[in-house]
């Protein structure tokens, strides 16, 4: 079988071992649709800060399409229209929150404050993360890595499954959701831990 291209999910090696020259079985059908979905969360995330990778991202998906199963098919569709409008909203800056308020903002704001977070974290710039499973930060602290998670607004069920996901995939024994505020319906995993942060009331001088 093929290596896969880490940086490129959608390589023609990578399309030929999940597609085996198109004689697909289920498996191979679900696996590549898991990677399609994430590949448009990603896209919707990489508008903030690169509208041009996010539309090169969602070009690339396209080219998939016929690999993942007739009947994922519509569900693509409205999913990879949901992601374009929220790209083309943010390209033409309706809707979109300011620089200094928005996700890229916030993120830049806990950076600044991160050892009064998180005392003795150390924020590992050059950490290679798997291209599907991108943290908004992954942190050193007594010798353990663990990502972080930033959220604008309050902590939903679908943060924590994020900040899970990721901890799981990295083998971290505990990671960090960072936002405003949590949900009251929430009840967090022990080995998730949430740090309040209003970036309007924690601005670093």
């Amino acid at each position: 079988m093929a290596r896969h291209n880490n940086n490129n999910p959608f390589d023609k090696s990578t399309i030929d071992d999940l597609t085996n020259e198109a004689n697909l079985d289920q498996e191979k059908e679900n696996l590549l649709w898991l990677i399609v979905v994430e590949m448009l969360g990603i896209a919707s995330k990489k508008a903030y800060t690169d509208y041009s990778k996010a539309l090169e991202i969602m070009k690339e998906c396209d080219k998939v399409v016929p690999y993942i199963g007739e009947s994922n098919w519509d569900t693509y569709y409205y999913l990879h229209h949901a992601v374009m409008i929220h790209v083309c909203y943010i390209i033409k800056g309706r809707g979109a929150a300011t620089p200094e308020t928005g996700k890229n903002g916030v993120q830049e704001q806990v950076k600044k404050n991160i050892n009064r977070l998180i005392p003795g974290a150390e924020i590992l710039n050059n950490f290679k993360r798997n291209p599907t499973h991108i943290p908004d930060f992954m942190i050193k602290i007594d010798g353990k890595i663990r990502p972080i998670e930033v959220k604008v607004k309050k902590v939903t069920l679908a943060s924590v499954r994020q900040i899970v996901r990721y901890i799981n995939f990295y083998k971290a024994d505990k990671g960090y959701l960072i936002a405003p505020s949590l949900s009251d319906t929430i009840d967090l995993p022990e080995n998730v831990i949430f740090i309040p942060f209003d970036i309007n009331q924690n601005q670093s001088s």
